[in-house]
């Protein structure tokens, strides 16, 4: 269990994942950091397994849609407190395909993003996968090659935005 930072407003559940936590935990690890943040008290779900991602992706849509637990429509409807250092601090946003097209989650992150302060670059395409969803890169690796490269080129900042340095991570 991860306490609220200050008085608690709400308590959550959070799943691991089955993917995630193999790519990058670190995502994991900063959606509670977030959450403590705001007075949410987390809650690790033990065994709870998939999110349904990789059998939304094959198709398996009744199967997947019970298991889809987004943490944009929880913060949503809460007032986040605002970071300073965020403001005027442009970031490019590109939503997954799995929110922007399985749950449908298109407007709510970009509107997150601005309540705290950032200055939200949208990709250009935004709407297009990028071919790396789920299998799809496995079962049509010659059309996910060239979504990721009009992907790529879709987020080309210089381009775009005038920005003339690399995004860091």
């Amino acid at each position: 269990m991860f306490l609220a930072h200050g008085t608690r407003r709400a308590r959550v559940s959070i799943l691991n994942g089955c993917v995630q936590t193999v790519l990058d935990p670190r995502i994991n690890e900063a959606t509670i950091r977030l959450l403590q943040r705001h007075g949410v008290e987390v809650v690790v779900a033990r065994g709870a397994g998939c999110c349904g991602a990789p059998s939304e992706h094959m198709g398996l849509e009744g199967y997947a849609l019970p298991l889809a637990k987004d943490i944009t429509e929880f913060l949503t409807e809460r007032d986040l407190l605002p970071r300073g250092e965020a403001r005027n601090l442009r970031v490019a946003y590109h939503s997954a395909c799995s929110m922007q097209h399985g749950q449908p989650i298109v407007h709510q992150p970009l509107e997150l993003l601005r309540r705290v302060g950032f200055s939200v670059l949208e990709v250009p395409d935004g709407f297009m996968c990028c071919g790396s969803a789920g299998v799809y890169n496995l079962l049509q690796p010659e059309i996910a090659e060239e979504l990721k490269k009009r992907k790529v080129a879709s987020l080309d900042l210089r381009r775009h935005w005038g920005v003339d340095r690399p995004i860091s991570r």
